[in-house]
């Protein structure tokens, strides 16, 4: 047997997973015994994690369900992959951020994820991208 997301070709000893980067929740799965299997979130107990930055009350940035129980809204992004195209900022307290880096905080999280499932850090990921997403994220784009 194989161990947790090791590659079924023998000369790929790397680890990798892959990442769902969804609007409103992402997921981490990688294969075990030849099926794909969703890793889960020790702090959510489900493998669905919801995609919200927020700042905890200490000015911390959280993740994930801890960031989406916060629902403080000045503290709290939610949806942000909807501003990736765009250049879109969000506001989080008094800073702002560019939507690719509360996407960063989340795929990191994911990894995170990963990581805690696995009990090692992967060393590479797959994140799919919309063939659309050029209409998806730009509709000055659309054709």
């Amino acid at each position: 047997a194989l161990r947790p997301g090791a590659s079924i070709l023998p000369d790929l000893e790397s680890l990798a997973v892959g990442i769902d980067l969804g609007t409103s929740t992402s997921v981490v799965a990688t294969v075990r015994n030849g099926r794909a299997e969703a890793l889960i979130d020790p702090s959510g107990r489900r493998p669905l994690v919801p995609s919200v930055l927020a700042l905890d009350k200490k000015g911390k940035q959280i993740v994930g369900h801890l960031a989406d129980r916060e629902g403080r809204v000045p503290n709290v992004i939610r949806e942000s992959k909807r501003g990736m195209g765009e250049g879109k900022t969000y506001l989080l307290g008094e800073t702002g951020i560019p939507a690719v880096r509360v996407a960063a905080r989340i795929l990191v999280k994911m990894l995170d994820v990963a990581e805690g499932q696995l009990g090692v850090r992967p060393e590479s990921a797959v994140v799919p991208v919309p063939a659309a997403c050029c209409c998806v994220f730009a509709p000055r784009r659309r054709v």
